[in-house]
């Protein structure tokens, strides 16, 4: 009975999250031909799970499709990881408490699904448990040592769940055997780090660089916000962090499950140290899952009336917080998107309305209709558009399409530390973006105005666009790996990225006819960093100022004579979409006149980035 329920609650929350859709961007653009990239004119991994992304590769392109696929394929694991602990247990009672813990849990259930790599890890981590049987030492450690191999394979951090396993196999097999098989199981993680050491030119995703390496967050200030993540788990979600716990305490006193919760353990440990995540529930799954079957195992042979203890527990647990969601009926309408306590959100609530398999309004497309309408509207050139939601962004965009993104995907963006240390939400450190780096992408050439910036950006350049095996490229990756580039860009941060300075622009500069779209203007420039300085040459008097800008953005002139601010205009361009440029006419104010150069600023949403670009500006008599 329990099982069936557990189906229909992975069935009732169906859904896939934004960040699948990141994935599912390289899987199309494999799938095309492109290779496995985000943007097609780099080389750079955005996915952090590559078994799972190889996996999805697999079942797309049996299907044709990565929607349902994902689901299917999410369900599919998380029940064969079911069906595989349930005929291990053995004891009828313990297997319906684990059942009950399961469907208890929040967590598991929400990302059973989701398009992301949890469904696999489950799998894995059931795998894990029946590699550790068996009475030949050596089979063991091979067999744990596999399938840690496949676990790091799919999220590198998950070492940390396996390795303690794999030690503990270590007892009675001779150190030239145990090196080897240790050695063999590695073989996958050792085959992808390889491989994404040359294509991609280093064995980490950029999203390492984006939440681990380069932020900048105080380690203190993480591991407050990883507590904070273990407290709104436990006041939204109970089951999750109590079995857990329970799992781990029981396992530390039973010699051979020590080494499950020692990995468990640690993992969560993990978790805590980096901060947890935004989306609620989602990292706490791993240790879970060991420490369901950590805790059901301890039913096995107890006291007669435990188990139903255990099951009437977790099913009253998960009610404490209100009804489970697997338990209401499908919403008639979207629910605003709500970002609860610490920046954590349930996002399987949230993401299940556009993108959930029973939503009534779930949003279906063809991956790359945007370009395809682009193509189909005249435009052939490459497309630029700035994001922060980009999954979704990505997905539908197409290959036509680079898609800048200052929180996860960007090869250089994610290299710098976040732009506001006193403001940054967990899983999202926006970065600012530098003078001249949107220039650069559109043009091609290298317009950044710091120049250790600007080596980088030559050196980032070279990795993911030259070819793989060219000299120059791995000349620049040598540089990038022993840290040439440090110095450039720790002198980018301290000068110019948090307090960056006005440009200044010759009128001249800017008189050339402005294309449709930012990235088209032949001579333009970004107001969003710093600002523009416009030099008028000499003192003017105009009745108005026509500039040509894209929009997503909040724009201010200010007029200015001899260093003093004369005048001052603010207002919010509607451009729809903000990519596209606008002849905007300011009015001078009649007190303004003369002036002889024009202050330009904009203000731009960190949560809704865009390019503020100014492509022309006329003034008019």
């Amino acid at each position: 009975m329990l099982g069936l329920l557990l189906a229909a609650a992975i069935l009732r929350l169906a859904w896939l999250g934004d960040d699948a859709f990141i994935t599912f961007r390289s899987v199309e653009n494999l799938m095309q031909g492109h290779g496995p990239v985000w943007n097609t004119d780099e080389r750079v991994q955005t996915y952090t799970h590559p078994l799972w992304f190889w996996l999805l590769c697999a079942a797309r392109a049996a299907t044709g499709e990565c929607e349902r696929t994902a689901m299917l394929l999410g369900a599919l694991l998380s029940g064969a990881a079911v069906v595989l602990v349930a005929r291990s247990l053995g004891a009828a009672a313990a297997t319906t408490a684990w059942l009950a813990l399961l469907l208890g849990s929040r967590a598991w259930t929400s990302y059973a699904t989701s398009g992301l790599e949890t469904s696999l890890t489950c799998l894995l981590v059931a795998l894990l448990f029946a590699a550790a049987r068996g009475d030949d030492a050596g089979r063991r450690l091979g067999r744990t040592a596999l399938v840690t191999g496949l676990l790091a394979t799919t999220r590198l951090d998950l070492l940390v769940l396996g390795l303690p396993v794999v030690c503990a196999q270590l007892r009675g097999v001779p150190h030239a055997r145990a090196v080897r098989l240790v050695l063999l199981g590695a073989a996958p993680l050792l085959a992808w780090s390889g491989f994404a050491l040359v294509y991609y030119g280093s064995p980490f995703p950029i999203t390492a660089h984006a939440k681990a390496f380069d932020h900048g967050v105080p380690a203190g200030d993480l591991l407050l916000q990883g507590l904070r993540y273990l407290w709104r788990n436990l006041t939204d979600d109970p089951v999750t962090p109590v079995t857990l716990a329970l799992g781990v305490l029981l396992g530390l006193g039973r010699r051979g499950e020590r080494a499950f919760a020692v990995g468990a353990l640690l993992y969560t440990a993990y978790v805590v140290k980096v901060g947890g995540d935004y989306m609620l529930g989602r990292f706490l799954v791993p240790s879970f899952a060991v420490g369901a079957v950590l805790l059901a195992r301890a039913l096995v042979g107890g006291p007669a009336t435990a188990p139903l203890a255990a099951t009437l527990g977790a099913l009253a647990l998960a009610f404490a917080p209100g009804v489970p969601e697997a338990a209401t009926p499908l919403p008639d309408a979207k629910p605003g998107y709500h970002v609860g306590a610490f920046g954590i959100v349930d996002e399987q609530q949230q993401g299940h309305w556009d993108h959930g398999l029973l939503s009534r309004g779930a949003v279906r497309a063809t991956p790359g209709y945007v370009g395809a309408a682009l193509q189909a509207s005249g435009v052939t050139q490459r497309v630029f558009t700035l994001g922060g939601w980009i999954g979704w962004l990505g997905y539908t965009s197409g290959p036509q399409v680079h898609v800048v993104d200052p929180w996860l995907t960007d090869p250089l963006l994610m290299r710098l530390p976040l732009a506001d240390p006193s403001r940054w939400r967990i899983g999202h450190f926006l970065r600012r973006i530098p003078a001249g780096y949107l220039e650069s992408l559109a043009s091609g050439e290298n317009r950044l105005a710091h120049a250790g910036l600007a080596r980088t950006w030559d050196a980032v350049r070279s990795i993911t666009r030259d070819p793989i095996w060219s000299g120059t490229r791995w000349r620049h990756l040598w540089q990038l790996w022993t840290g040439a580039h440090r110095a450039g860009i720790a002198d980018f941060v301290a000068t110019q990225y948090r307090t960056p300075p006005r440009r200044e622009v010759s009128l001249a500069a800017l008189q050339r006819p402005a294309g449709t779209f930012w990235f088209d203007a032949p001579v333009g420039h970004t107001a969003q960093a710093g600002g523009l300085a416009i030099d008028l040459g000499a003192p003017v008097t105009a009745a108005a100022v026509v500039v040509h800008l894209s929009g997503g953005a909040g724009y201010r002139v200010r007029f200015v004579r001899g260093g003093t601010v004369t005048g001052d205009v603010a207002w919010r361009p509607n451009v729809v979409p903000p990519d596209l440029l606008q002849a905007e006419r300011v009015a001078v104010p009649a007190y303004a006149a003369p002036f002889d150069t024009l202050w330009i600023d904009a203000d731009v949403d960190p949560w809704q980035p865009a390019a503020a670009f100014v492509g022309r500006v006329e003034l008019v008599q």
